[in-house]
């Protein structure tokens, strides 16, 4: 279906029988032999006038134009012919005049004086005639034949004439001079095969039995035909290059600047490039130059109106139109145009509820229409494509295909292909849709409008389809190719915003968000602010990357709260703004976790609360509770349990660009807490610019290496480096690097650094019907250098010696020695002198709906410290209560222990909420 958002096309195919009107025919002379003839009565009456001798060349030229004369012009010759008594030309005239205007006076009047006894053929004859040519046979009627060729002309079937005409000349003047070449050359002229109608035309000025008033005309028509053909080749670019047809047009008109055909093809091309303001103001310019007569180009402003969605001017230049001075063809069309502004006023609201995906509004919409134009075509392709959108595309395509089907199977052209065609572009089959509007454009049977139409739809389908690849390769993270896409796209049309927004898209893909987000807001304001813009995702994750997430938090609530977005932008802006708002809004996180190990097992609880900003500043208050139980098997110290509880508050400073910095003081029952952080917050984005990173000094932060060393209430002080990010769309890292002073009650227990990182390779992205999944590497390293001896607040904290002896599980040459000597041993149980781990990783996740998130991973490593094979995995479920509610589960297992001398395995479970206020 083509929507009335589209320009109309209807100039393109009616101005040729426009321009080829006589508007002043030479009259009869008084004297003139005429007689009764066919009439031009195919469609309707019950009988036709017998002729039965040729008509003459003026009487043709009369009959040819029937259908361009006014009325008023039709009046005055029927009062011509009937003072002349040629009741032939009386006949015909009277009946077209009262097809127009049934209570003609006129016609009325000389209707009466005509013989109703006079020989008559019943209804019919003249396509007799034409069933005739077709079947290969002469007919004994050539003047009727061509009377009908000028009937089919007339009612807008030229390659019918043209085949008519040409079947005649074969069949009835083989060898002889045909007739009826002037006919055969407005037939060709009509059905747009400009190089034939130019070579009849030469031949007709060329032939010395020519009359001169038919080589006058054939010398006008000729001329015509050049511009048609010239215009011809240049519409077809415009339809292909809008921006090319608005220049070639310009050229065109400097060089003809008073050609009727030139002017509307200017008009068209303003208005199929969607500069209908430009077009207004040339339209009135030519207006105002014209001093007499009724406006030449009034139904060319009414069209340009009507493209421009100014249905209520539309409206009423038409019906001047209607009711003006103009060739009956343009008041037919104006008249029909009166009836589809009040449809199409109607579907247009309609089509921008489906745009916006308001089902409720396009349905309602549809209700309405169906009851007023119950048998439209434009309303029950508009039901299609609401259905369509409803989830039933399957049961809209099915019984297009049956309908499609029945037409075949009677021979008959399918009236709903461009709606077939419409339906299977929604459903993104590409390559059957672009089938379906090639054979619009390759079906004759299509009048000129559908076939025009398809044309254009035809390139803007394989224009979709290469987009629509483009976009599947930055899915998956394949720039190149895409970007390789957007050079073609942009050499053939290079003002589509289509194009122009997928050149945003892939600048955001690269990393230069801020001339993204300019591309993005200047198409945004080229578009009607009703109507759902297609790079909305791209303008929030632009903003959320640049630190501006008070912006990409109305940009991600637009996508999510207005009708017009895809289902896939909803979800996407329902995730990403979730991980937005413990950035922007106070947030509170709620924690409880198991560790368990061989050596014992730690039980935390976490909580912190971080306030709304003030000025670019906010407070984050956090505290915790560590419970410590050690395995009496393995424990070497005196006591085998401790519980800590510590505090503190953060005051952190935003700045431009998501940078930030924060000083942080806190203390537990026996220590003062301190420290300082500055970095970037993490955000979505991809290369070196978007990097997420943190520099951290923490004084006297709990040593969460070994479980006896947090029994002891072990601490460090602490600087730690640490970044994350995505070099490519495809690969994605993290890493850390850290160097600590650990104490226990102030004296040292030596110097630790280390570094670990991995890169992710992801292989299949996420989208809402598959998982993301990722393999990579993963290592870890990291070096104790312990003092020379064990401090005295260590020592005065080991059990007695047999119990050391018995946790250390040390061996007959160990169990002599005295607990002085433990000193190594000890030293290795509280932090591990190296960890060189390194091995590969496979990542799984998924987020379902927008109420569940989970994800796996597992991964083998070699321990190179301990030369030994070990693996890990993890498990993790969130489930969203809403927009601002979150629960989760996690659960891990290291085979090698987890930051400790355990060399059993360690497992970790831990449970908590978020909750954004």
């Amino acid at each position: 279906m083509h929507l009335p958002s589209q320009l109309p096309l209807r100039p393109f195919v009616y101005l040729p029988l426009l321009l080829v009107a006589v508007v002043l025919l030479p009259l009869p002379m008084e004297g003139q032999d005429l007689i009764d003839l066919p009439l031009d009565e195919t469609k309707g009456g019950s009988e036709e006038v017998q002729r039965p001798i040729p008509f003459s060349e003026q009487e043709l030229r009369v009959i040819r134009h029937l259908g361009v004369l006014p009325t008023e012009r039709l009046v005055e010759l029927v009062v011509v012919y009937d003072k002349l008594n040629n009741d032939a030309m009386c006949s015909i005239l009277v009946r077209q005049i009262l097809k127009r205007d049934p209570q003609n006076a006129e016609a009325l009047r000389i209707s009466s004086t005509l013989d109703p006894d006079e020989e008559v053929r019943p209804a019919g004859y003249l396509e007799s005639l034409a069933r005739m040519l077709s079947a290969g046979k002469p007919v004994p009627d050539p003047d009727g034949a061509a009377v009908q060729a000028n009937t089919l002309m007339q009612d807008d079937r030229p390659n019918e004439a043209v085949k008519l005409l040409e079947a005649l000349r074969q069949l009835n003047f083989p060898s002889q001079p045909f007739p009826y070449r002037q006919d055969l050359a407005d037939a060709y002229q009509e059905a747009g095969q400009y190089e034939k109608a130019t070579e009849v035309y030469q031949d007709l000025i060329q032939d010395p039995s020519t009359p001169p008033t038919v080589k006058q005309d054939a010398h006008k028509s000729l001329a015509v035909v050049a511009v048609q053909q010239k215009v011809a080749t240049l519409r077809t670019e415009a339809l292909r290059d809008p921006e090319a047809g608005v220049n070639s047009s310009a050229k065109l008109l400097q060089a003809h600047p008073n050609d009727p055909i030139v002017i509307t093809f200017r008009v068209e091309s303003l208005n199929h490039a969607g500069k209908f303001n430009e077009s207004l103001s040339f339209l009135e310019e030519l207006k105002a130059r014209q001093t007499e007569g009724p406006f030449a180009y009034l139904d060319q402003l009414a069209f340009t109106h009507y493209g421009a969605k100014n249905f209520s001017e539309a409206r009423r230049l038409f019906k001047e139109v209607k009711d003006g001075a103009y060739p009956e063809p343009t008041r037919v069309i104006a008249t029909q145009m009166l009836s589809n502004i009040r449809t199409d006023e109607k579907l247009e609201k309609g089509s921008t509820a489906l745009k916006k995906n308001d089902l409720t509004t396009a349905m309602e919409v549809l209700e309405e229409v169906e009851r007023e134009f119950p048998k439209d075509p434009d309303v029950f392709a508009f039901r299609c494509l609401v259905e369509a959108k409803s989830g039933q595309s399957t049961e809209v395509l099915e019984r297009l295909r049956a309908l499609q089907q029945e037409a075949a199977s009677k021979g008959e052209v399918f009236k709903s292909m461009d709606t077939l065609a419409d339906v299977q572009l929604e459903r993104k089959e590409y390559d059957n849709s672009i089938a379906s509007y090639q054979s619009i454009i390759d079906d004759s049977r299509y009048d000129a409008t559908m076939r025009a139409e398809a044309t254009q739809d035809l390139l803007s389908a394989q224009q979709q389809k290469k987009i629509a690849g483009a976009y599947r390769e930055i899915e998956n993270g394949n720039l190149k190719p895409a970007e390789q896409i957007h050079a073609e796209l942009k050499s053939e049309v290079p003002t589509s915003p289509e194009v122009e927004l997928l050149g945003a898209d892939l600048k955001l893909s690269h990393g230069k968000a801020r001339e993204a987000l300019t591309d993005y807001q200047r198409l945004k304001s080229q578009q009607p602010a009703s109507s759902a813009f297609d790079g909305q995702g791209g303008i929030a994750s632009a903003h959320h990357r640049l630190g501006e997430w008070e912006e990409a938090l109305d940009a991600y609530d637009e996508i999510i709260n207005s009708p017009g977005f895809e289902p896939q932008e909803k979800w996407s802006a329902t995730w990403d703004r979730r991980g937005l708002l413990p950035l922007l809004k106070p947030t509170l996180d709620v924690e409880t976790s198991v560790l368990s190990e061989s050596e014992g097992n730690r039980y935390t609880q976490s909580l912190s609360y971080t306030t709304a900003w003030w000025n670019q500043w906010r407070l984050i208050m956090s505290a915790r509770q560590d419970s410590v139980r050690l395995d009496d098997a393995t424990n070497f110290l005196r006591d085998s349990s401790a519980d800590f509880v510590e505090g503190e508050l953060a005051v952190q400073r935003r700045f431009r660009g998501g940078y930030f910095a924060e000083v942080s003081a806190g203390g537990s029952e026996e220590d003062v807490l301190y420290g300082a952080r500055v970095g970037r917050f993490p955000n979505s984005g991809v290369g070196w610019a978007s990097v997420a990173w943190s520099l951290t000094y923490t004084g006297n932060k709990r040593a969460d290496y070994g479980l006896p060393l947090q029994l002891l209430n072990g601490r460090e002080d602490r600087l730690e480096f640490a970044m994350e990010g995505y070099l490519h769309p495809r690969v994605r890292y993290n890493g850390s690097a850290y160097a600590s002073r650990i104490h226990v009650d102030g004296d040292d227990l030596g110097d630790s650094y280390g570094i670990s990182g991995s890169i992710d390779y992801i292989l299949l992205t996420e989208t809402r019907k598959r998982p993301e999944v990722a393999i990579g590497y993963s290592g870890t390293y990291t070096r104790f250098h312990a003092e020379s001896k064990l401090p005295n607040s260590v020592t005065r904290e080991l059990g007695p010696p047999e119990q050391i002896r018995r946790a250390l599980d040390a061996g007959e040459e160990l169990r002599k020695a005295v607990a002085a000597n433990y000193g190594r041993e000890i030293f290795d149980s509280l932090v591990d002198p190296e960890t060189n781990r390194h091995g590969i990783q496979l990542s799984i996740s998924k987020r379902i709906d927008t109420t569940w998130s989970t994800y796996f991973q597992a991964g083998v490593y070699r321990d190179f410290a301990d030369e030994a094979w070990e693996y890990t995995v993890a498990a993790g479920v969130e489930y969203w209560l809403n927009d601002h509610a979150m629960l989760y589960l996690d659960l891990r297992h290291d085979s090698d222990g987890v930051g400790s001398s355990s060399s059993d395995g360690a497992w970790q479970a831990s449970l908590g909420a978020e909750v954004n206020f």
